[in-house]
């Protein structure tokens, strides 16, 4: 009896042996500081190595998606190892899904060339805090912009096709976005009250951006007033941003109407104003 406890010990040794010997495993065994390897569990030892080499490899195609996790030893040795969706896996698929959507939502061809270098008429400090807002974009829970210049042709409408695109490319916008000249955005709004669903009024209460070009160049009635402004009240609720491009400084929206001050009441509590165009004589400044 002796002797076959000792055989089958000596055998389990072997394979053992042939474990350590393949490549990384053992240096993977020290790394974790585990102590508790034998004979008997090695192969659970094992199996999660061989995931570990495929998630270092990213060798995704061999992958269930799925990722090994354990608080301590004693979960490999009771085979309490739990399974949870693998972060990178699901960053790839989010990555996937920003490029499908990108393509399903052309730019117009006007803009699509067109880069943040190529918007050489615009403040450069402008430039650099809308990079800056497309990298932060949801997570810091955005205000709006209110992109304003009294100079035609700085490339207002550039500039937010540009950011459009950009959070296309890197996936913010799976929520979907709305882009309009406000005269449009208006025509729309009168068209769909006159339907049951309202689809085009509760899309542009809870998509992910909604943007309006031209903002305030137009005579605003007092129900296109009111309707835009329930919008932007609502979207402010749940973080829903909104961003604004005008002819028009914040500070002119004083000569208006009452409903379109308060209009602009509105915009100011919820957007960042950013002035696209500054003269060399101009003591302006710009957000930090």
């Amino acid at each position: 009896m002796n002797e076959d406890c000792k055989k089958i010990e000596q055998e389990k040794a072997a394979q053992a042996y042939l474990y350590y010997k393949y490549p990384g495993f053992l240096d993977w065994i020290v790394l974790n500081g585990f102590n508790q390897v034998v004979g008997d569990n090695i192969q659970r030892y094992f199996a999660l190595f061989q995931h570990h080499e495929m998630c270092r490899e990213k060798r995704c195609a061999d992958c269930s998606g799925l990722s090994s996790h354990w608080n301590t030893e004693a979960d490999i040795q009771n085979g309490t190892v739990k399974n949870i969706r693998c972060a990178y896996r699901e960053q790839q698929n989010q990555e996937l899904a920003a490029r499908q959507f990108a393509e399903r939502t052309p730019i117009p061809e006007a803009f699509k060339e067109t880069t943040f270098e190529s918007l050489t008429r615009i403040t450069s400090s402008a430039i650099e805090y809308i990079k800056n807002y497309v990298q932060l974009f949801p997570s810091n829970k955005p205000s709006g912009l209110y992109l304003h210049s009294c100079v035609h042709g700085v490339g207002r409408t550039s500039l937010m096709w540009v950011l459009v695109r950009e959070l296309l490319t890197k996936g913010r916008l799976l929520n979907g976005f709305i882009f309009h000249t406000t005269p449009m955005f208006i025509d729309r709004l009168q068209t769909d009250m006159f339907t049951h669903e309202h689809l085009f009024i509760n899309k542009a209460t809870t998509c992910g951006l909604l943007l309006l070009d031209d903002f305030g160049r137009e005579k605003a009635t007092d129900w296109s007033s009111a309707k835009i402004e329930a919008i932007f009240e609502e979207r402010s609720w749940y973080n829903r941003p909104i961003i604004l491009s005008s002819i028009i400084p914040p500070d002119d929206w004083a000569w208006q109407s009452p409903q379109e001050k308060s209009v602009m009441s509105k915009i100011r509590k919820s957007t960042q104003v950013l002035n696209l165009y500054i003269d060399k004589d101009e003591d302006a400044k710009q957000p930090e």
